[in-house]
């Protein structure tokens, strides 16, 4: 595709790696068990937050349900649960002194999700000024990239301190001769 990038015209090819795949895997994973341990420890302190009414506790489902990232709310409900002013267990006939809705479900995780990311991660982008798809097609664009290597290779060397030729300072011949 072409694109317009920092005011000049370039064209931009999408280049898949199969190689590149076993390490996106294990980026992706680690990446998605990070996010759903997140989601879990959050919907296990949500779960464990009573509301007021039933609505509250809907309206908090809906804003946790908005935040999540690797994983989807299974089997929500919200059951009420009675509070007793006192500790223990309530006598035969007594009344409760509050009642609050407490959230119970189960989180599961997105495997479609996961099979998008790893793609993505597989994925690189090399960016040209030769706007001629039939001049320079993207397999030449790849090869060239790949060719940099041994371009910055001999530039290494000549970056390198003990080429400088120019550092040397000797009088005589025979001792530059001599190195």
């Amino acid at each position: 595709m072409t694109s317009t990038y920092g005011g000049v015209e370039q064209r931009w090819v999408l280049i898949y790696s199969e190689a590149r795949q076993a390490q996106a895997q294990r980026t992706v994973a680690k990446q998605l068990l990070k996010h759903s341990d997140k989601d879990s420890k959050a919907f296990k302190k949500l779960c464990g937050t009573p509301c007021a009414c039933e609505a509250d506790a809907w309206q908090a489902l809906a804003t946790y349900e908005r935040s999540l990232q690797a994983t989807f709310l299974r089997e929500t409900t919200v059951r009420p649960s009675s509070r007793y002013g006192k500790r223990g267990r309530p006598g035969p006939g007594a009344q409760p002194d509050q009642v609050v809705y407490q959230i119970d479900g189960a989180l599961a995780s997105r495997v479609a999700a996961h099979q998008a990311l790893i793609d993505q991660h597989s994925c690189f982008i090399l960016a040209t000024n030769a706007l001629d798809t039939i001049q320079l097609p993207p397999h030449e664009v790849l090869d060239g990239y790949k060719g940099q290597m041994h371009a910055e290779r001999g530039f290494r060397f000549l970056k390198d301190p003990q080429f400088f030729a120019s550092s040397l300072s000797r009088k005589k011949p025979e001792r530059i001769m001599a190195l």
